[in-house]
């Protein structure tokens, strides 16, 4: 994994966000996981924004005040438990052309 990676939801997980969290279900395994604000932050950027670990890292370095280098590690140790509790994919690493949540539209053609 690296900084130009960007990942996915897995395709058995829903997120449904709560004041202050955001919390993730597994639907293959029953598991449910929070993420606090930081990571429900994360998780935007990453998942429903579909920017790169590096450009989310730099968004939130500016967001929150943070050094970069920390954010970058954080980040990548978040997408890293994400993906080992089989939350996320990253498609590159998964064989995956692509993904709708990941790929721009042109709002110029018609859905």
């Amino acid at each position: 994994m690296n900084l130009t990676d960007r990942i996915a939801a897995a395709p058995n997980v829903t997120a449904t966000p709560l004041p202050g969290e955001l919390v993730l279900l597994q639907l293959e395994t029953g598991h449910y996981y929070g993420l606090d604000e930081i990571g429900a932050r994360s998780w935007s950027l990453l998942v429903t924004e579909g920017l790169s670990i590096g450009d989310a890292a730099a968004r939130m370095t500016a967001e929150f005040e943070a050094e970069l280098a920390e954010v970058q590690g954080d980040l990548l140790a978040l997408v890293a438990s994400l993906e080992q509790a089989r939350l996320v994919v990253i498609p590159a690493e998964a064989g995956i052309q692509g993904s709708p949540m990941l790929r721009p539209r042109d709002p110029s053609t018609p859905d």
